[in-house]
């Protein structure tokens, strides 16, 4: 397979402008992190390790509704 059918591959498995996964980093992975990092082109992970159930809720119904 070529590197040019990898990457398209990638794209449509994430659904995403570049097949590039943004892995969660606790304290840094917001909504609003995420939500940038979608803008650009990359699939984002919300971390949620460090966070009660309810700021859980409340990160992800801030992640835009496209992610």
């Amino acid at each position: 397979m070529e590197f040019e059918e990898l990457l398209e591959r990638g794209r449509r498995f994430l659904g995403s402008k570049y097949p590039i996964v943004a892995g969660a980093m606790t304290w840094i992975s917001t909504a609003e992190f995420c939500n940038k990092l979608w803008e650009a082109g990359v699939y984002p992970m919300l971390a949620t390790g460090n966070l009660t159930p309810e700021a859980v809720e409340s990160e992800m119904n801030r992640v835009s509704p496209e992610v």
